[in-house]
């Protein structure tokens, strides 16, 4: 008999092998897909998914980078990653700052916004 603990960390395992195969694929998965399936289908708030997709993103953003890399006819400047790398953790710190100091529903639309203007431009472009 299925519970609705079971049923939640089913759903759950679902919406993580979703965000790893559309990393993967599509290098995109714990902002688009991971942060409105965890406030819309388990419930979590938005700085709470937020929180736990940038921990999932970790492990398995890891895992795409290391197949990425590994590929032949796939060139990374890798001085490049370290510099991006350096300042996204800088402007992490100072956008999770500014998240904890937003009102919550600012932050949310905030998030659809960019996601909405993301898409729409990457469509057209």
């Amino acid at each position: 008999m299925r519970t609705q603990a079971n049923i939640h960390w089913l759903l759950a395992a679902g919406i993580g092998f979703l965000g790893g195969v559309l990393n993967g694929a599509l290098g995109v998965g714990a902002a688009i897909v991971l942060i409105p399936c965890m406030t819309l289908i388990l419930g979590l708030s938005q700085l709470s998914a937020q929180g736990t997709s940038l921990w999932i993103m970790v492990p398995m953003s890891l895992m795409s980078a290391i197949r990425y890399s590994t590929k032949q006819g796939i060139s990374l400047d890798y001085p490049m990653i370290v510099v991006m790398s350096v300042c996204a953790i800088v402007g992490a710190n100072l956008g999770s700052s500014l998240a904890f100091s937003l009102p919550i529903d600012f932050v949310k639309k905030a998030f659809s916004v960019f996601i909405v203007a993301v898409g729409i431009f990457m469509f057209f472009k």
